[in-house]
């Protein structure tokens, strides 16, 4: 399991941004990756995600959310432009 959060550059979070974000986490991911479930959302100034996702070890798993996490920020126009890098706990 890993948590990560993305910070936003508005006030607060949209609902609909949190749909968008957890359809885009679905999309960037690989087989490889063993995203399992996804759970997000809108929190003060923020998006909170968790991710679970079956691998060898938590630091692979930091690594599989981290590298997702980077593809969709910076894909994704709605992401990039209006939340700060994501960081993984």
């Amino acid at each position: 399991m890993v948590h990560a959060a993305l910070k936003t550059r508005t006030a607060k979070a949209g609902d609909g941004d949190v749909a968008a974000l957890m359809d885009a986490l679905w999309a960037h991911a690989t087989k490889e990756d063993g995203l399992e479930h996804v759970r997000a959302r809108a929190g003060p100034g923020c998006i909170e995600v968790i991710m679970f996702l079956h691998c060898d070890s938590a630091e692979n798993a930091r690594y599989c959310a981290t590298r997702i996490l980077a593809t969709v920020h910076h894909t994704s126009r709605l992401f990039s432009e209006n939340y700060s890098e994501p960081f993984t706990a």
